[in-house]
């Protein structure tokens, strides 16, 4: 989904395999607001055993 003011990625990831052996949905969603860029991630687990995950973000910011 994109507008003017956000974005939203997804991955359904609904078929394990053998790299990655569990089902789960990772979204991202962007938006840009008054004040800046709002970031909001989210990962779930749609399998029936459980899942290692971690999320991990590296924030750059710069002044111009």
């Amino acid at each position: 989904v994109r507008e003017n003011d956000h974005a939203v990625l997804g991955l359904d990831h609904a078929q394990p395999n053998a790299d990655w052996p569990w089902c789960f949905q990772a979204q991202i969603a962007l938006r840009l607001g008054p004040h800046g860029l709002d970031v909001t991630v989210s990962l779930t687990n749609t399998s029936q055993a459980l899942m290692p995950a971690s999320i991990g973000c590296t924030i750059v910011a710069r002044t111009v």
